[in-house]
């Protein structure tokens, strides 16, 4: 991979690299067109920025976005008509329940095409959320990788899940032995792949710990980057001690923070909104990193249990039970559930909640308290409807519908500039029950309520919240958006018939409006009809373009010959071949690395990296490679004229690569001998291109520039000033091998004939550039 040069330049060069390939001009290449895997032809573009959509075309090889611009001169292998549709980044779920601690409850494994959220054109959902999680981690990523499913999925690890292995469900204090074996589970899931650390601070067992116990555990998160996602202690009464203790934890631990479905719950709350998200502001001017989500509802969905005082909750089963048999203990519960109704639930409208699936008695599904009390001919009272909630936790608990928040509260929420939407909903399949609309509907309701009917939001702004936004936050910079390099996670919808069509009384109905859904390139759906493609992808933490697209840091396995191809021009081809001095040094390092085929050379004299299009095409088709190395004409990165050319041809070649099963490696050529200065503007466009890639980059520019300085005694050039010398093409030779082998050439007897001191130099001054940690020019 290419980690030395990525933190080199950071996340400023990413971003700066996506801001640079997403103002290219149309990618007229003239003759040397490479062929499109798709098109999406016509639609009006939303990159996922919140920028306004413009007419533009977009094109895909593989599973990369490669080309945005006018690309009707160019072939591709499936057209999808977009004329007067919005094309938009596919919609990324940072709160999704479609996984749950098991597969048997679990809809995503239970019905794996996501219809659900593919119709309203989601690709990419994150699971545990709420402090409730897979673990081990490494067990969900494994099933996602042998059970391919339509979506692309990752996870939090779950606070509540972490403590109930350690502790169960007990109301005390982690001893340290105990919080010591959390930390290490937290740890394990990070390493794993989770995105973070999720708390469901009004659930049990979470309920259970204090703050400095979600510090701790947050902490270990924030090492490995993580975000601290949170369903807080409590979203009523007590709102702001929950926000003003969510934003301690993200001060404390040191890392991002985020309230999860930010929501002002009970009508004396209505309007808190506006001293929630005060609070917020006022961390964010502390320079904090704190933010939120929102579903687009004014009703909450969880199970009748959050009613109930904490502490009744303790224990298995069995021990509630019996703590509720106890007449004084039951009063007190029944006390506590009157409060909860009161105040945060029901007010004075039994009405307001609604069971939704009451699995061991089905019959109750849709019904309110209020009518469950009615159909009993038991007058409707707090007190009756406590009776009544206890009853039903007894016989098997059931989740319900609160009806709970006012829509000015919601839309409040839903404009604050750091709220992204999420659905908190999962994959649903009609059924029995009767669950909250917004598992069929959360992002279609956003277009067609919040921005059609009410002008709450733009259309840009409103696809930036469902997508770049939450896809930043999780550090998913290569998805999210429409740019070239960008995984190929496309919706194709109209805007003015989106539309969500479940209702809370008729909650089984698929979103309409949502024409077509690719997924990593792949159609999940077209014309409106599911394809049954399942290419969905699992999601680690820290996978970011170049880490999905390269090979492991320390190269490829050298179990066989190591396959690789050159394709450039002179600046390959001098000195008998760069691929002859790269198969000298592999042969010199071990034999069984090298048949007579595994490295070849394609050359096209004064080419340009778009140019070697046809040729690649050819060689890919009928070999297999583990590395394709490009390289483009000397001075194509830095001449104003063609630039734009390089980097999306760049892109292109790339993805070709990629999708062909090898390694992409960008060739960083040198400054000209009466041009040392050259290097730099060299070296930052091959940097820009190798990140908008996904490609790795071998710094033969730099090394050079480093062995002029070290042996000024040593000609580099032949005698135009421009092509290498024996000692150029070896050192390039040698950058190559420590690159893609992942060791120190210094060992090897390899030396080209050159005088052995020299060539030992050489090979040091190689593994220097190929593995330092370089801050090239000051950039930082």
């Amino acid at each position: 991979m290419v980690d030395e040069l990525r933190r080199a330049l950071g996340r400023m060069i990413l971003a700066s690299a996506i801001a640079l390939v997403t103002v290219l001009p149309p990618m007229a290449l003239g003759g040397d067109v490479l062929v499109l895997d798709t098109v999406i032809r016509g639609g009006t573009v939303f990159d996922g920025s919140g920028a306004s959509g413009t007419r533009q075309d977009v094109g895909i090889v593989g599973d990369r976005i490669v080309a945005i611009g006018d690309l009707s001169s160019r072939h591709a292998g499936r057209v999808i008509d977009a004329t007067g549709l919005a094309v938009v980044p596919g919609f990324v779920d940072i709160h999704s329940h479609a996984v749950r601690s098991s597969a048997a409850d679990s809809g995503l494994f239970r019905f794996p095409d996501a219809e659900s959220y593919i119709r309203q054109g989601v690709t990419t959902a994150i699971g545990g959320p709420d402090g409730g999680s897979w673990l081990p981690v490494s067990g969900l990523i494994e099933r996602l990788e042998v059970t391919p499913v339509a979506i692309n999925f990752g996870t939090f690890v779950g606070h509540n899940t972490v403590r109930a292995e350690v502790m169960g469900r007990v109301d005390r204090a982690p001893s340290g032995t105990e919080l010591a074996a959390m930390r290490g589970l937290v740890a394990a899931a990070m390493e794993d792949g989770a995105f973070g650390l999720s708390s469901g601070l009004q659930y049990i067992p979470g309920a259970y710990s204090d703050t400095d116990e979600v510090i701790a555990l947050a902490a270990v998160a924030a090492r490995y980057g993580g975000i601290y996602i949170t369903h807080m202690r409590h979203e009523g009464r007590q709102l702001l001690d929950s926000v003003n203790e969510t934003i301690r934890i993200g001060r404390e631990a040191g890392l991002p923070a985020q309230v999860t479905h930010h929501k002002a719950m009970g009508v004396s709350m209505w309007g808190k909104s506006v001293d929630s998200l005060a609070l917020v502001d006022a961390a964010l001017a502390e320079g904090l990193d704190i933010g939120s989500d929102v579903y687009p509802y004014t009703a909450s969905s969880t199970g009748i249990r959050v009613m109930f005082p904490s502490w009744a909750l303790e224990g298995d089963r069995a021990t509630r039970e019996a703590r509720f048999r106890d007449p004084d203990t039951r009063q007190a519960v029944l006390d506590g559930l009157v409060d909860n109704l009161a105040n945060d639930r029901a007010g004075d409208d039994l009405g307001r909640v609604v069971i939704a699936n009451c699995s061991w008695a089905p019959e109750n599904n849709g019904k309110s308290l209020g009518e469950l009390l009615d159909e009993r001919d038991i007058p409707r009272s707090l007190e009756a409807a406590a009776e009544l909630v206890l009853e039903l936790e007894l016989g098997g608990t059931c989740s319900a519908i609160y009806h709970t928040m006012d829509e000015a509260d919601v839309i409040r929420f839903m404009q604050h500039p750091t709220t992204m939407i999420a659905s908190d909903g999962g994959v649903v399949m009609p059924g029995p029950d009767v669950p909250h609309p917004r598992n069929y509907g959360a992002f279609a309701r956003v277009l067609a309520r919040y921005v059609r009917d009410l002008d709450a939001l733009s259309l840009s702004d409103a696809i930036h919240k469902m997508s770049a936004l939450p896809a930043d936050r999780l550090g998913l910079l290569d998805r999210g958006r429409i740019a070239p390099g960008a995984f190929a996670d496309i919706a194709v919808l109209d805007p003015e018939t989106v539309t969500d069509r479940a209702t809370f009384d008729e909650p089984h109905q698929f979103a309409v409006g949502v024409r077509h859904v690719l997924v990593n390139g792949e159609p999940a759906m077209l014309d409106g009809e599911l394809t049954g493609n399942r290419p969905g992808r699992p999601l680690r933490h820290g996978q970011t373009t170049l880490a999905a697209a390269s090979e492991p840091e320390n190269g490829p396995v050298a179990t066989r010959p190591l396959r690789v191809l050159f394709a450039g021009n002179s600046f390959s081809f001098y000195n008998n071949g760069i691929h002859t001095h790269f198969r000298n040094l592999l042969r010199s390092a071990d034999e069984t690395w090298v048949a007579s085929s595994s490295v070849k050379m394609s050359t096209i004299s004064g080419g340009t990296l778009a140019q070697q299009g046809p040729a690649l095409d050819l060689l890919l088709e009928q070999y297999d490679w583990d590395v394709v190395v490009l390289q483009g004409h000397s001075r194509e990165p830095v001449d104003p004229e063609r630039s734009a050319v390089f980097s999306s041809a760049a892109v292109e070649l790339s993805a070709r690569v990629r999708a062909a099963g090898a390694r992409p490696v960008l060739f960083m050529t040198w400054g000209y001998r009466d041009q040392p200065d050259m290097i730099e503007p060299l070296s930052r466009a091959y940097l820009a291109a190798a990140e908008s890639a996904g490609a790795d980059v071998a710094p033969v520019g730099w090394a050079l520039d480093a062995a002029r300085k070290a042996l000024p005694g040593t000609d580099f050039f032949a005698a135009d000033g421009r092509h290498p010398s024996l000692a150029a093409t070896y050192l390039a030779a040698n950058v190559f091998y420590a690159r893609l082998v992942g060791s120190s050439p210094e060992p090897l007897g390899y030396d080209a004939g050159l005088d052995p001191e020299t060539a030992r130099a050489l090979r040091q001054l190689a593994w220097q550039a190929a593995s330092a940690n370089h801050e090239p020019f000051g950039e930082h």
